[in-house]
């Protein structure tokens, strides 16, 4: 099959420069350690830029104190794409480690990707096991996800907009080549649009092949303020995050309009389920009803059902 992006065999230094995005927002008590595990790994050379999305605790302060070992961006708010967006610009490196401000690095992580990019010049990205911690007592709660080691080319199951065996990680077990980053970045981003990491994840493994280690190399710190993680009430922001990244991801790429078929779905299963449903934003709206107009009347009529099911659920709640 030929494949509308062409991934080609990636030409890697012997000690290729890393960079290690970090995208904080109010972490203020969490971001110090973030830093501190970027700063001691094992591998060299990195760079560390911090993307402060217009903080308004004491972020710049923490951040500040480390001078000259970091590069800051700090930036209005604008939601976690615009740091993504901000940071990849602001990056030099040939390998993207992506961090979130609440978690931490184990100090081999890089050495381990830059390791896996050495090993095989075709992949271009590489996602790997967390541990989810409980922040408060160091509880264990899961390792995530399991899945064999190995290399994955799963475009073509993607592409046909079926269900693959393969969850990704969050943000902090993110790694991508740069030239896979500057095809899909800069990500959508608006005060009134919801984005996350899922349209780095599904668009990349849509994309290129990779490789996932099963092998925890950081840890998402469950906390107090998570936004999402462990959260009861994460299907309302699951599913709005799953709808927008459908209708973004149909817009850039025409030929994967059957596995954003397949998330809209799902977003709107996951809005079926959510106890307050609110969707006061008129953009998302909109998103809804300009998405379910754009599917083919020829193509997809299991897509078109579940779609009309699912909508006569929320019709009442939304007033589409």
């Amino acid at each position: 099959m030929t494949y509308p992006l062409e991934c080609p065999a990636r030409s890697i230094s012997q000690t290729p420069l890393v960079s290690i995005i970090i995208n904080n927002y109010n972490y203020g008590q969490f971001i110090g350690d973030a830093i501190d595990s970027a700063l001691t790994q094992t591998y060299q050379p990195i760079e560390i830029i911090v993307v402060d999305d217009g903080s308004t605790d004491n972020s710049h302060d923490v951040i500040s104190r480390y001078g000259s070992q970091l590069k800051p961006i700090y930036k209005p708010n604008g939601g976690q794409a615009s740091t993504f967006n901000a940071g990849f610009k602001a990056s030099q490196g040939e390998i993207i480690c992506l961090l979130d401000s609440d978690d931490v690095f184990h100090p081999e992580k890089v050495a381990e990707v830059v390791a896996a990019f050495r090993e095989d010049a075709t992949i271009h990205w590489f996602f790997h096991q967390l541990k989810v911690e409980r922040l408060s007592t160091q509880e264990v709660i899961r390792l995530s996800p399991n899945k064999e080691s190995g290399a994955y080319d799963v475009r073509e199951p993607m592409r046909a907009g079926l269900n693959i065996d393969f969850s990704p990680p969050s943000t902090s077990g993110l790694c991508f080549s740069r030239f896979l980053l500057q095809e899909i970045l800069p990500m959508p981003e608006a005060e009134d649009i919801i984005m996350s990491d899922l349209y780095l994840k599904l668009s990349s493994m849509a994309l290129c092949k990779g490789f996932y280690l099963n092998k925890p190399l950081g840890v998402v710190r469950v906390h107090g303020k998570n936004r999402y993680t462990e959260k009861d009430a994460r299907h309302l922001v699951k599913g709005q995050i799953e709808i927008t990244t459908a209708y973004y991801l149909r817009q850039k790429w025409k030929f994967l309009s059957q596995l954003t078929n397949s998330l809209f779905c799902l977003g709107l299963s996951d809005l079926s389920k959510a106890k307050n449903i609110d969707l006061r934003q008129k953009k998302a709206k909109l998103m809804i009803s300009e998405y379910i107009q754009g599917v083919s009347i020829f193509g997809q009529p299991k897509i078109k059902l579940k779609i009309a099911i699912y909508c006569l659920k929320l019709i009442i709640n939304l007033n589409i």
